[in-house]
């Protein structure tokens, strides 16, 4: 196969980098690079980031292993392990009493979550934002 001609010199990167990168450099798609990968009998690269799911964010481990949160959430939820953020307790519980007093940015630096996190939340409370402007959308 062309295919397999182009990634026989990646082979080496086969479960050691992400799908997508080989196949970047390979000039092929993922899904030729994870079919090559399985025939061969090579596991996942991310196996060697499953001793870090629920230690520490999706995200960050998703940075680490070179794919989507996506991909990582799903992995973490199929071998049944909390997330981080699960195991931390909910962050925004202990400022509820200040959404609406102070900015969605300002709570989420205290909180050490983003602002969009924290809007999320005020929505979801029914508050009003901070400071009202005409283009904030009514609740």
């Amino acid at each position: 196969m062309i295919t397999d001609r182009k990634l026989a010199p990646f082979d080496h990167l086969l479960g050691k980098r992400s799908e997508r990168y080989i196949g970047r450099l390979a000039g092929v798609n993922w899904q030729a690079v994870v079919g090559r990968r399985r025939r061969l009998g090579i596991e996942s690269h991310l196996v060697a980031y499953d001793h870090l799911l629920g230690t520490m964010t999706d995200e960050a481990v998703a940075k680490l292993a070179e794919v989507s949160k996506q991909t990582i959430t799903a992995r973490r939820e199929a071998q049944g392990k909390e997330s981080w953020r699960e195991r931390q307790g909910d962050p925004l519980a202990a400022y509820e009493s200040v959404l609406g007093q102070l900015s969605d940015d300002a709570i989420g630096k205290l909180a050490g979550r983003s602002k969009s996190a924290v809007l999320k939340r005020r929505r979801k409370q029914k508050k009003s934002p901070y400071r009202l402007r005409s283009d904030s959308p009514a609740l």
